[in-house]
């Protein structure tokens, strides 16, 4: 009678058990994530300040050819600039240390998972593919909390910021581009609805050629002494 071999079943992204899952690694560091947080907010502030500093600059320095005001405005106008690169390269460095520190944890953690797994499952399952999955999926992940995660929450904030400050100076143009907004919003939620499975094909394209190479480049005199390039290629 056949052993039952075990298979990895077909793949949907459940999206609250993922998050759920990345807190419980994320939750020790939790304060210096808020902290992270809101420098960030502050130096986002700093980058809706800038043009309206430039618009007092052109409609009432230069217009009214008032250098003390032109110096003064200018003056204030680097230093905030130079506020918003120390803060953004403090904030950034922060977090990439603690983005390192979860996702090291987070490797160790799977590893022992999968070392714990029955032999049965590395029958059906290459051990080689496991290895670069996780590889690739976490440094994903990596990408995800480091860069792409604050990207999209300071650029949210950046457009509610514009976007008020649009409807102070003209909210007639300001109701107007509303109904563009939630068209955007729609569009860009079917958009991941509908690419959430090529991801995933695109996910295990990448885990299967990376253990493809791993195995046959990175082991080569091993195939070379045991004289299986042929079974290989079979």
């Amino acid at each position: 009678m056949e052993e039952e071999i075990i298979s990895i079943p077909s793949e949907k992204i459940n999206y609250r058990h993922s998050f759920k899952l990345f807190y419980r690694f994320v939750k020790k560091y939790l304060k210096d994530l808020i902290r992270i947080f809101f420098l960030f907010l502050i130096s986002n502030i700093i980058r809706l300040i800038s043009p309206i500093l430039i618009k007092t600059l052109i409609d009432k320095a230069i217009a009214n050819r008032d250098m003390n005001y032109f110096l003064y405005i200018m003056f204030f106008y680097f230093s905030l600039n130079l506020s918003f690169f120390i803060l953004s390269y403090y904030a950034l460095l922060n977090l990439i240390k603690i983005g390192q520190r979860i996702i090291y944890e987070l490797k160790n953690d799977l590893y022992l998972k999968v070392i714990k797994l029955p032999v049965d499952y590395f029958v059906k399952n290459n051990p080689g593919k496991l290895s670069a999955r996780i590889q690739s999926d976490t440094s994903s992940v990596y990408e995800l909390f480091t860069e792409i995660s604050i990207t999209i929450v300071m650029d949210i904030f950046i457009f509610i910021g514009v976007f008020g400050i649009m409807m102070y100076n003209s909210l007639t143009l300001s109701l107007l581009l509303i109904p563009i907004v939630l068209f955007m919003f729609v569009i860009a939620y079917f958009y991941v609805a509908k690419t959430q499975k090529f991801f995933i094909d695109v996910r295990k394209k990448i885990a299967d050629l990376t253990s493809f190479l791993s195995e046959n480049i990175g082991f080569i005199n091993l195939i070379k002494v045991f004289k299986i390039k042929n079974t290989l290629e079979e």
